[in-house]
């Protein structure tokens, strides 16, 4: 096989990971034992192997959508491994997506958030002034009560 040509390659689907951004990837572990990370499609089974249609080019791999489900399983420590990181990592995605959720119904981030849209619009040799202007109208709410 020559590279830049589609292959099928027999790769065990790993499940869920994080990426460095804090999104859904997918991991799958090749022919040769090695975890590979993909944006996430469709929703294989974890510990399950599939045909896997796949371009190797040097160390680049392009993977194609719509892999085949072989019915075949990898051995259990394989798949004892894959299923712990897939459910820590569906646990930690969870969270994540509670604490995005949290942060848009806080009262006073909406309030930051929009004050620092606003902001953008503040030319660079007034933006001292802006800084200032905003901590003294705090301060003044602190001794108002």
């Amino acid at each position: 096989m020559s590279e830049n040509e589609i292959q099928v390659e027999k790769w065990v689907f790993g499940g869920s990971r994080i990426s460095g951004k804090g999104q859904r990837v997918h991991a799958w572990v090749d022919e040769s034992g090695a975890e590979l990370l993909f944006k996430p499609q469709g929703h294989p089974a974890v510990g399950y192997v599939y045909g896997v249609r796949v371009v190797r080019n040097g160390d680049r791999i392009s993977k194609y959508p719509d892999p085949e489900f072989t019915n075949e399983r990898a051995d259990t420590a394989l798949i004892e491994e894959l299923s712990v990181k897939h459910k820590a990592a569906e646990t930690r995605l969870s969270q994540l997506s509670r604490e995005r959720a949290a942060k848009k119904d806080d009262p006073l981030e909406s309030a930051i958030n929009e004050l620092c849209r606003l902001a953008k619009f503040v030319p660079v040799n007034q933006r001292t002034a802006l800084v200032a202007h905003i901590i003294n109208r705090v301060t003044k709410a602190w001794y108002s009560e």
